[in-house]
């Protein structure tokens, strides 16, 4: 055994020297140190740290829920929009199979259409909102001749009212595509009210604009 050591590496501290004493100081702060990083690892978030990702958190919620529920409505809009588009095909292809006029009875009008397009649920009230619903009605007004105009309506699950209005023949003289006239045409609008279904399904309001061309595009109730 060497003169001033203890049994193993550890030097014994009579004999230490100045410099000994500095290099042995310096390994118990590296180790102080080392503990103390170890012990700030262990010891998790600070409330401040939690509270800053609650709120990055919250301010994403903020910004994603509003996207994802229009999303949603404007995919709920395009389905009742989608079954009135349809609507209107068959109605179009009842139209030429019987002589050019459609039946002038709603209830014949109904069957004609269901066995022309069976996807969708042809009624005579108030559809249900947010089912394949649509209903039928003759429309006459504005000098439309009987047998030659039906009017379409479906809601959605957001419980907006859908219309299409096919004039196949309009008014004597009206120019095609001027609806205050009676012109023939396709004709498309919206309302509020449209909600529930079946025996609670409330009445749909009364479109107070039609617009012809483009579709749906920049329609709103």
């Amino acid at each position: 055994m060497s003169k001033g050591k203890v049994s193993g590496s550890t030097p014994c501290l009579a004999s230490l020297d100045a410099d000994s004493w500095d290099r042995y100081d310096m390994q118990g702060a590296v180790m102080d140190d080392r503990y103390d990083n170890h012990a700030e690892a262990e010891a998790g978030f600070t409330l401040i740290e939690l509270m800053v990702v609650v709120l990055i958190l919250a301010i994403l919620m903020a910004i994603a829920i509003p996207t994802f529920l229009g999303a949603r409505s404007s995919a709920q809009d395009r389905a009742a929009q989608s079954n009135l588009t349809n609507a209107v095909t068959a109605a179009k292809t009842v139209y030429a199979n019987n002589g050019g006029s459609f039946f002038g009875v709603q209830a014949s009008d109904v069957a004609a259409l269901q066995s022309a397009e069976p996807a969708l649920s042809f009624v005579t009230g108030t559809p249900s909102a947010g089912t394949n619903q649509v209903e039928v009605a003759e429309y006459n007004a504005n000098g439309v001749p009987p047998g030659q105009a039906l009017e379409f309506t479906a809601v959605s699950a957001t419980g907006t009212c859908w219309f299409i209005l096919d004039i196949e023949q309009g008014a004597s003289g009206a120019t095609p595509g001027d609806f205050s006239a009676g012109g023939a045409g396709v004709y498309y609008a919206a309302a509020t009210g449209g909600s529930g279904s079946g025996s609670t399904a409330a009445a749909c309001g009364t479109p107070t604009t039609w617009k012809t061309g483009n579709g749906f595009n920049g329609v709103t109730p």
